[in-house]
């Protein structure tokens, strides 16, 4: 077979899926038994001559959001029972909660400073994420390129006595009306790393509602494993809120990051003890949407009935480094072409 020829930037997979041909007593005709993907070899197309590069509709003012470093999660049952007389005989809830007190860590941003005579105009800032184990030392950087697009580029310093916490990663506070998600990478359902297996790469959307995993105890939920890049926009297009658009640097890592979009934080999640607690009484609707960007998300084990996460599943201490580039995007734009303009080299 041809090696497909891809936009430059873009990316091929082959899914290949097994269902039932015929009715059984087990499962009915058209059942998938099984699925698998696979990453093809790629020739990259050379853009015709003159055409030029999308670019986006303006910045999007992400040095302005609500934002604060991470490394905890609502705890999942697997993490650790966290009630009755079992809390803390199995899993990180001693470790984590009450001994290094992630879930109540404080964040002392520091000052920023700003460079308006270099290639693009740069706000910087060191700041400390303290809890009750160790300090975890965060730099972030924010570049304004004036094409529109904003680099953001965050480095936090786990020491060696936070090793192998749930998360590494980020939290923002963005606008409530931005309720529809799309995003490149790990779905449609969520995945975490070592359950990645059962995904697939797509290209997928949902509303923040339809992310909401309803579980008995609130807890973490809905992470996507793999993205490449995601947007946010208003359910109905609005002028005076456009898209936001957030793409992995091609440069950093292996160009993914993980996401959560929800309603709540984490902080919610973990305080309540049913869904009712999650409830808004005076039925408004959600001032903020919450979005997760992480480094690292430990995986999820089987602690709360069998082994825990493997080694290579756990968080290591040193430095973790989250990049991105964002930009404001319309209700028509094509996303995924000013995406692979990020992705493209030069």
């Amino acid at each position: 077979a041809r090696t497909p020829r891809v936009p430059c930037g873009a990316e091929a997979h082959l899914a290949v899926t097994w269902q039932q041909r015929r009715a059984t007593p087990w499962a009915p005709a058209g059942h998938v038994v099984s699925s698998d993907q696979l990453t093809l070899p790629t020739r990259s197309a050379r853009a015709p001559r003159g055409r030029a590069v999308p670019t986006p509709r303006g910045a999007w003012p992400i040095e302005q959001v609500d934002w604060s470093p991470t490394l905890f999660r609502a705890l999942t049952d697997n993490d650790g029972l966290r009630q009755s007389w079992m809390r803390g005989l199995i899993g990180h809830v001693a470790r984590w909660v009450d001994t290094q007190g992630l879930d109540r860590a404080e964040w002392r941003p520091g000052d920023v400073t700003t460079r308006t005579r270099a290639a693009f105009p740069e706000h910087s800032a060191n700041g400390e994420l303290v809890t009750a184990g160790g300090t975890v030392a965060v730099r972030r950087r924010v570049q304004l390129h004036g094409d529109g697009w904003t680099r953001v580029q965050i480095d936090l310093q786990v020491p060696p006595e936070l090793a192998d916490p749930p998360r590494v990663g980020t939290e923002w506070a963005l606008p409530g009306a931005l309720d529809v998600v799309q995003w490149f990478g790990d779905g449609p359902h969520e995945c975490y790393p070592d359950r990645r297996s059962s995904a697939t790469v797509g290209r997928w959307r949902a509303t923040v509602d339809e992310l909401y995993e309803d579980l008995v105890l609130p807890q973490e939920h809905g992470h996507r494993t793999g993205v490449r890049w995601l947007v946010l926009r208003p359910a109905r297009a609005r002028r005076d809120l456009p898209g936001l658009l957030v793409v992995a640097d091609p440069g950093v890592g292996d160009g993914t990051f993980g996401m959560s979009v929800r309603r709540h934080r984490d902080a919610d999640l973990w305080a309540s003890r049913h869904t009712d607690d999650l409830a808004r009484e005076d039925g408004q609707r959600p001032t903020a949407t919450y979005l997760y960007l992480d480094v690292a998300q430990r995986g999820l084990g089987t602690g709360s009935c069998g082994p825990d996460a493997l080694e290579r599943y756990r968080i290591p201490s040193g430095r973790h480094r989250l990049a991105f580039w964002c930009a404001a995007v319309g209700a028509r734009d094509d996303v995924a072409g000013l995406a692979r303009s990020v992705r493209a080299p030069g």
